[in-house]
């Protein structure tokens, strides 16, 4: 038995071997959890960007209340910065915009003029932001009055 105690030869091999494979397996968690956080990390910057988007296109939306919807229209795409398209020509109030500062996004503005029927010209305004894989971002709503 005393002989056995004696030989410790490998030993410090089985050491090693045992201490790299416990590295191993903490390591394969952590890459797993850090994976994870820089996924749900660059999810919630999609987020942000929608909302920060959707909130400066509502903003330019109420600050034209008070013209024609047709007007309007017409300053969406000559008087900024950003490219819009109208979608459909059975809806004439739906248009996407797409801006190079958000190049992972696009934005769709819906107007249902006077969708508020008793109240007069007052329309909602839909304000919905998409990223490339057409999942919704964020989504602004408001009541605005046309002429």
């Amino acid at each position: 038995m005393k002989k056995l105690l004696k030989n410790r030869k490998g030993e410090s091999l089985i050491e090693i071997l045992l201490s790299v494979m416990l590295l191993s397996i903490i390591a394969a968690a952590f890459l797993r959890s850090v994976t994870s956080l820089v996924k749900v990390n660059l999810e919630n910057d999609n987020r942000l960007d929608g909302t920060y988007m959707a909130e400066r296109y509502m903003e330019y939306v109420t600050a034209s209340e008070g013209i024609t919807l047709n007007e309007f229209a017409g300053r969406l795409s000559r008087e900024t910065g950003f490219s819009s398209e109208q979608l459909t020509a059975s809806t004439p109030y739906r248009f996407k915009i797409t801006e190079s500062r958000y190049p992972g996004l696009y934005c769709v503005i819906s107007i249902d003029y006077k969708y508020f029927g008793d109240k007069g010209n007052l329309s909602r305004v839909r304000v919905m932001v998409y990223d490339n894989n057409d999942l919704l971002q964020c989504t602004l709503e408001n009541a605005v009055y046309w002429v």
